[in-house]
């Protein structure tokens, strides 16, 4: 809470009234945001900190991670951008909480990293019981999975290209 003083000598007081939503609402905002967004949040204060972890929607989006990496070996054209992506995935699942996780998105719209597309994540985060996942990449793009998707809780799988 921000405090100061008007034109009167009156105090003035700003009040945080987003934060003063409850959790459920404070998730729900945050699931319009992507995920790397809503990790952002944290900082706001201790009671946002894990408030992300608790978002019904997990949306990873590759190109927001892609940089321009000059120190990369010819050939390897954004590859330590793709190593950002999959230490920041690998650490949303390892802190996401396990309950009512409803949709995750994955996208890739650019052409140029897709040889570099990271789908390790798919066998763990079917563990966290979706509903939905979603795949998306800018064109057809041919991936192998380990074992086949088992998950009882997932209604839909939906691959777009």
């Amino acid at each position: 809470m921000k405090t100061g003083r008007n034109h009167g000598g009156k105090k003035n007081v700003a009040h945080d009234r987003i934060s003063s939503l409850p959790d459920e609402i404070l998730t729900h905002i945050l699931s319009f945001l992507s995920t790397k967004e809503a990790v952002h949040t944290c900082v706001l204060s201790k009671r946002w900190r894990m408030m992300w972890a608790t978002v019904p929607v997990l949306d990873f989006n590759l190109c927001e991670f892609f940089m321009d990496d000059q120190n990369d070996a010819p050939g390897d054209y954004g590859r330590k951008s793709v190593v950002r992506f999959e230490r920041f995935v690998d650490g949303v699942l390892d802190n996401r909480k396990s309950t009512n996780l409803d949709i995750v998105r994955y996208s890739c719209r650019s052409q140029r990293c897709e040889a570099l597309v990271y789908m390790g994540w798919l066998d763990r985060v079917v563990l966290l019981m979706p509903r939905m996942i979603h795949i998306n990449f800018s064109r057809v793009f041919i991936f192998a999975l380990n074992d086949p998707i088992s998950c009882e809780s997932l209604q839909h799988l939906v691959m777009d290209f």
